[in-house]
């Protein structure tokens, strides 16, 4: 018994001088770490004060972080993609003919946004600004990072059109790994089919990223398949945390066939019908930009962007002189096609 005392009291007074030797109560203020982001609601947020040198306070504008929406991407769905912006205008034209859907706001004419400055990365990408403002390319939703929109006069700093400015921001390369690996295939209804490809990375002070997507579709009326190709690269190079110099190449390949419209009357009675067999339409897109930025200060920065665009449009079609009901079939007086507009 005395035993088991002994060896309880031992273990009390080492305990209690183990329990002495410990130093007193501390606390260590850590760091602070600042977050910096954009807070969205159902994946729509708004622009900070300043970004870019470009003041944004005050100003009615929003930005859509695309990897956040439960979106079809694989067709640049812009219902399910941009309608979340109050008061745009869309038409969907390009399952029938155009190569990109149209957006709008303040009740202007959205199709093939031609009263908005369309911007891929900052620069315009429609191929005259001025003069002929369609937009015959915009990068698949599947590359895109986010969407800055810039509504109201406000607007009026990125150009002259009254629509408002929207900016399609292409994914940067991740900094965190030298090569990554994305793909995508995407399947639907009338032969349509999506394939989607990026691959980037940064080893040292080179980062890059680059995408290639074809798509092909049938259509959901006879003589409206079409097939597209687009792709991107970028390179960047950082040699120090205040500079960075980049290049990059975006193209676009496609081959449409247009089912001509339908009045009120033709479509009641067949939704599904085609005036047009011999319509056609190309726009081979290039658009080559370089990009330099530099933060010679912590309150000084100086950005330069340059890029050319070279393009065309090449069009056949049996125009809509008559309207849909003026038949697209052989002149009996010559024994040949009515002529077609190229």
């Amino acid at each position: 018994m005395s035993k088991h005392i002994v060896a309880a009291l031992s273990l009390t007074f080492i305990c209690m001088a183990y329990a002495n030797a410990q130093k007193a109560d501390s606390s260590r203020i850590l760091e602070g770490v600042t977050v910096t982001g954009y807070k969205t609601v159902n994946g729509v947020g708004h622009l900070p004060d300043v970004k870019n040198g470009i003041i944004y306070a005050g100003k009615k504008n929003e930005i859509i972080l695309v990897d956040s929406l439960d979106a079809n991407k694989a067709i640049n769905n812009t219902r399910q993609i941009l309608g979340r912006i109050p008061g745009l205008n869309i038409v969907e034209t390009e399952s029938s003919g155009f190569t990109a859907n149209g957006i709008a706001t303040r009740g202007l004419n959205p199709t093939q946004s031609i009263e908005m400055n369309t911007r891929q990365n900052g620069y315009n990408i429609s191929a005259d600004v001025y003069g002929y403002n369609e937009a015959y390319y915009i990068p698949p939703m599947e590359a895109v990072s986010r969407i800055e929109m810039v509504r109201g006069a406000s607007s009026l700093q990125f150009g002259a059109q009254f629509g408002g400015l929207v900016n399609y921001v292409i994914k940067d390369a991740p900094t965190n790994k030298p090569f990554e690996l994305t793909t995508a295939q995407t399947m639907g209804s009338f032969g349509m089919y999506n394939a989607f490809t990026s691959i980037g990375g940064t080893n040292k002070k080179i980062s890059y990223y680059g995408f290639l997507q074809y798509r092909n579709m049938d259509g959901y009326r006879p003589n409206s398949q079409q097939w597209q190709l687009s792709g991107y690269g970028k390179i960047a190079y950082k040699p120090s945390e205040k500079l960075t110099i980049g290049v990059e190449y975006s193209l676009l390949r496609n081959q449409i066939k247009m089912p001509g419209g339908l009045t009120d009357s033709m479509f009641n009675v067949n939704p599904r019908g085609s005036t047009r067999t011999r319509n056609w339409l190309k726009s081979p897109w290039n658009i080559v930009a370089i990009s330099a930025d530099w933060i010679p200060s912590e309150n000084t920065t100086i950005s330069f962007k340059t890029s050319y665009l070279f393009s065309s449009r090449a069009l056949v079609w049996r125009n809509e002189d008559g309207g849909p009901e003026a038949a697209d079939e052989i002149d009996p007086a010559t024994n040949a096609f009515v002529p077609r507009e190229v």
